[in-house]
């Protein structure tokens, strides 16, 4: 069976969108969410220590999807029932389509941030939260969030924060650090997906500054591309267009000479890269 795939539609839709500058304080600010036409980030004040003070409640502003000026919220944190098994809850996010959040959380005993999941009942009930122990570490993992439904997260793990992704595949049971291609960062702390090609990263840049939201429009792959699949170019938005195969290096794998390149031939074991 021969499956196609029309591209660059996504590509053209992005395209025309002018995307903003991110959000360069003198206090501290991190992203947090959105809900589809706005997003969230919280602020705390940049002459304190952020990274000793995840465990305080941090002020919470809202702002346009694609960049804008921050507007103050005083939006009350929900917390289940079910979840004062929890200490201090640092973050939760609930994922927009499926009845699962993602949290972290102080655990009872422990002088850490670790990650849990609570799944809604249809009675809107939420369960106990169950701990990620394939994914948390002995150090902080902090600011989860959902792409699509894999997990993100950052994790003080090797001494500083990066950013982490659970593969949904994988049950969230193990996790591999991401790459910001072109982003110099001495932590990464958190990232929300606004849109196509569009994502903003919540770094500290340089030693001793602030905690920064810039927007990040780099490649990391979560699927693999199977074979038997045919990629095309939709014309006319594709004009003069070629696509490329890359791998996750940025080798070249394979180039279109026409408007459609077939994936034959590419392992399903291996990630690819579309430009």
């Amino acid at each position: 069976m021969i499956h196609r795939l029309t591209w660059c539609m996504m590509l053209a839709m992005a395209a025309g969108v002018t995307i903003g500058q991110g959000w360069d304080l003198d206090d501290h600010v991190a992203v947090v969410g959105g809900d589809g036409d706005r997003m969230y980030l919280t602020t705390l004040d940049g002459t304190l220590d952020w990274a000793e003070l995840l465990g305080q409640t941090w002020t919470l502003h809202s702002a346009p999807l694609l960049g804008g000026p921050m507007r103050l919220e005083s939006l009350v944190p929900f917390r289940a029932p079910s979840w004062s098994v929890l200490g201090h809850l640092q973050h939760v996010a609930m994922h927009p389509d499926r009845p699962v959040a993602v949290m972290a959380a102080v655990r009872d005993g422990a002088d850490h941030l670790d990650l849990f999941l609570s799944y809604r009942s249809p009675d809107d009930s939420w369960s106990v939260p169950m701990p990620l122990d394939g994914l948390n570490t002995v150090e902080d993992e902090v600011f989860p969030g959902w792409l699509g439904a894999d997990l993100v997260y950052a994790s003080r793990v090797d001494g500083h924060f990066h950013l982490h992704r659970a593969a949904a595949a994988t049950q969230w049971l193990r996790a591999e650090r991401m790459t910001l291609e072109g982003m110099p960062h001495v932590h990464a702390v958190g990232m929300h997906e606004a849109g196509p090609n569009l994502r903003w990263v919540t770094v500290q840049q340089e030693r001793g500054g602030p905690l920064k939201v810039v927007p990040w429009t780099g490649y990391n792959p979560s699927k693999s591309l199977a074979t038997g699949w045919t990629l095309c170019l939709d014309a006319p938005a594709c004009d003069g267009a070629t696509l490329q195969i890359r791998t996750s290096a940025g080798a070249l794998a394979a180039q279109s000479e026409g408007a459609c390149l077939s994936l034959d031939g590419l392992h399903m074991e291996d990630v690819w890269k579309v430009t």
